[in-house]
């Protein structure tokens, strides 16, 4: 699996494996286009301070996450692009 160790990131084909074989479950982040959806990913699920969000660059495809805490606490964001 690719992964982005700051945040990750990875590969679609990845990404829907788990789906397919009844695992993680998913967010699906869908709206308007800059109406702040990665700004609330980041935010809530990566700590990010929110006045930093306002230097996110806009998402121009989907972007998926996998969100792992702990054993108990699994799932993914997938974040697209308005």
């Amino acid at each position: 699996m690719m992964e982005d160790d700051d945040l990750n990131t990875v590969s679609f084909e990845d990404a829907i494996r788990p789906f397919e074989e009844g695992g993680d479950k998913k967010i699906l982040l869908t709206g308007p286009r800059r109406s702040g959806k990665s700004s609330i990913e980041r935010v809530i699920f990566h700590k990010m301070s929110p006045h930093e969000t306002l230097f996110l660059e806009p998402t121009q495809n989907m972007d998926v996450r996998l969100i792992a805490s702990n054993d108990f606490v699994r799932f993914q964001t997938w974040d697209f692009g308005g």
